[in-house]
């Protein structure tokens, strides 16, 4: 959520927000918020205007769970690209260190 400063508005007609992200874990998170209508005789006393609706992980799930935000979605489809580049780029120098240990060893 410090990523995304403005929430994802499934439906452009309704008062109702989706915030989405994923922690450090990679374990995916959504929670979607709406408005308190302050229906009935006691007003809320929330300090917000919206209550939670729903929450939702896939944290104990075998299928991640999709994003519904297109901007989320890009966000940690570009990360996690980032990271396998960055990990086949070391696992590349590994694999080359390595070999000039082995060729050294062969050597003595």
């Amino acid at each position: 959520m410090k990523v995304f400063k403005e929430p994802f508005l499934e439906d452009q007609n309704k008062d109702g927000k989706v915030y989405e992200w994923e922690n450090k874990e990679g374990v995916r998170f959504r929670v979607a918020t709406d408005k308190i209508k302050g229906e009935g005789l006691i007003p809320p006393l929330s300090p917000s205007d919206e209550i939670i609706i729903t929450f939702y992980s896939d944290r104990n799930l075998n299928k991640r769970m999709e994003f519904k935000n297109p901007k989320v979605k890009a966000y940690y489809e570009e990360k996690s690209l980032k990271q396998e580049k960055n990990s086949n780029y070391f696992k590349q120098k590994l694999e080359s260190f390595s070999t000039k240990i082995k060729g050294i060893e062969n050597e003595r």
